[in-house]
């Protein structure tokens, strides 16, 4: 709670009582005015009255500070024993000063005793409620923390306060289980990620190794030979760097730290030319991008977002057959434009789409490619479109799967 709301609470808590008394003082001068002969009669009834209800006020005031730590049967019943207190004084003193009777005193003060009694059973009864409905919640407030029980919220508790602090427990159980299961889910993806890339790491080093020892020991000897071995110890190196690279960029992103000094371009220029480097690519493996690009005006940061599609048109290049093809779009929408990447991979199931953007997680036929690709992809362009606002999800279209980037007017 901040210092504001707690200040306003306390003023609160003070300013209805103080509306509650003036508004019984403002009766009691009302009836007093009423019912007496004159100004003078009805004056001396409201001091007497006062004064009694200002002595037994102060006795009240006393005794609950006295049971402020104890249970809450026994300051029910201290606040009900008060307010008789405080009539019992005031009609002590009126009736002293109109000088009533001793036999009808006595008839006054056997009701009061009776008041008094009826009262502080009925705020034992209270109490006990009140005591009985806080041990329940207590057993509900353990079992809420404890993640092999479904607890049910008790009926039937005392007060509507106790009710809608079981339902508040309730709902941080459904949170708190829901966290406990995303908790679940991430440690297993991180685990996921790392057996994943433990293997995506070690075949690009022992490739090197390989390699380089063959060269230093003297294995091949031809120069068409040696030359093909430094190339491959240049392409087994640029793998391990692209992996590299990907275990950088979902560290940043995960941590917070995305670049918001990025030169903006406009979106559909930027879409085309990462599609012209893309296309040479698809062209060597047998696949042809078809691009369909609207001018749109918006401007986005340049590098993110060039990594984004990047991402998206590399997972459509792996996933369409040969001889398939891969459409990219730009489109303006109300709220800014749309990018969308549609492949012919044949389509995936709702289990594969359900994870698809997950850390690591590439389909079974994908971990059987040796395209050196870390499962890494799909997750950097989700986790670079959220933090620059945008959205991307997946959907199936008639050959295959179709990404769509919603970027909207402004991106940060």
């Amino acid at each position: 709670m901040s210092p504001v709301t707690r200040r306003w609470a306390v003023s609160r808590s003070l300013w209805i009582p103080g509306v509650v008394l003036a508004a019984g003082v403002a009766t009691a001068a009302v009836v007093a005015f009423q019912t007496s002969a004159d100004r003078a009669e009805a004056s001396s009834i409201l001091r007497t009255a006062g004064f009694g209800s200002l002595l037994g006020a102060l006795i009240v005031a006393v005794g609950l500070s006295l049971v402020r730590r104890r249970s809450a049967a026994v300051q029910v019943a201290a606040v009900a024993l008060g307010a008789v207190a405080v009539t019992v004084f005031g009609v002590a003193l009126t009736a002293q000063a109109m000088f009533i009777s001793s036999h009808d005193l006595g008839v006054l003060a056997v009701v009061l005793v009776m008041s008094a009694a009826v009262a502080a059973s009925a705020a034992l009864v209270i109490g006990q409620w009140i005591r009985a409905s806080a041990a329940e919640l207590g057993v509900f407030a353990r079992q809420a923390l404890d993640p092999d029980i479904s607890a049910a919220v008790p009926a039937g508790l005392a007060t509507a306060e106790f009710t809608f602090l079981a339902e508040q427990l309730a709902t941080a159980q459904r949170d708190l289980a829901e966290a406990r299961r995303r908790q679940a889910d991430l440690e297993q993806a991180r685990s996921e990620l790392v057996a994943w890339m433990s293997h995506d790491l070690r075949s690009p080093i022992a490739a090197i190794r390989a390699l380089a020892e063959a060269l230093v020991d003297g294995v091949v000897d031809e120069a068409d030979d040696i030359d093909q071995y430094q190339r491959s110890i240049i392409v087994e190196t640029e793998r391990l760097a692209r992996l590299v690279d990907d275990l950088f960029e979902l560290s940043r992103i995960h941590a917070g730290a995305v670049d918001g000094e990025q030169p903006m371009s406009a979106l559909h220029l930027l879409v085309g030319d990462v599609a012209e480097r893309a296309a040479v690519r698809a062209r060597a493996e047998g696949r042809t991008i078809h691009t369909d690009i609207e001018p749109v005006a918006t401007a986005v940061p340049e590098r993110d977002m060039r990594r984004i599609i990047d991402n998206l048109l590399d997972n459509a290049i792996r996933f369409s057959p040969a001889g398939g093809d891969i459409r990219l779009g730009v489109a303006a929408t109300e709220h800014g434009a749309a990018v969308t990447v549609a492949d012919s991979c044949g389509g995936v199931s709702d289990e594969i789409k359900s994870r698809v953007f997950d850390l690591g997680y590439r389909a079974d036929d994908a971990r059987n490619r040796n395209d050196g690709g870390g499962g890494l992809g799909l997750a950097i362009a989700r986790g670079l479109a959220e933090a620059r606002g945008a959205t991307l999800t997946i959907d199936d279209h008639d050959h295959g799967c179709v990404f769509a980037l919603r970027v909207p007017g402004a991106l940060s």
